[in-house]
């Protein structure tokens, strides 16, 4: 069942974070290097999370923030580049991850659809370089994203920007 999160769900969806980020050198494929965030800082954000619930555990989210609400990410370089580049109104998905278990079940595509059904554009940065993050691009590009610009940010790493209309 797709919902909207509430704060209960805050510690499972920071230990899906957690369980997903992956450091940049290696193979395994998830969120590259991703900030550690405590349970506390998702319950702050919760209104901005979709999440995927079987059997009364949250198995997989989407956070999605519109155009407007992106200026408590100044400090973010991939934020910072798609509001000066990307033409309001939009939202933006900043984090999207499915239980290990549940690989292959389409959670993601699932939780993209909802969002891009409730907006007009959405905006998204996946992985490219030191790890081209082939899972996450396939699924968005069959929802019909497109690849808008890579961008080199955090020290070296690279973003495909995709947008759909």
């Amino acid at each position: 069942m797709i919902r909207e999160a509430r704060v209960k769900d805050a510690g499972r969806i920071c230990d899906l974070v957690k369980q997903r980020t992956v450091p940049r050198e290696g193979s395994e494929l998830g969120f590259v290097e991703y900030p550690e965030h405590s349970a506390q800082w998702y319950e702050e954000r919760i209104n901005h999370f979709t999440v995927v619930e079987i059997d009364n555990a949250v198995e997989a989210f989407v956070s999605v923030y519109n155009h407007d609400s992106l200026n408590r990410f100044e400090n973010d370089e991939i934020v910072n580049w798609i509001k000066q580049n990307v033409e309001p109104p939009f939202s933006y998905f900043d984090q999207l991850a499915v239980d290990k278990q549940f690989e292959g079940c389409d959670f993601g595509k699932s939780l993209l659809q909802y969002a891009v059904v409730r907006v007009n554009k959405v905006v998204g940065a996946v992985a490219h370089a030191p790890k081209r993050n082939e899972l996450p691009i396939r699924m968005i590009e069959k929802l019909g994203f497109q690849l808008q610009e890579e961008i080199e940010v955090y020290d070296g790493l690279t973003f495909g920007i995709y947008v759909i209309n």
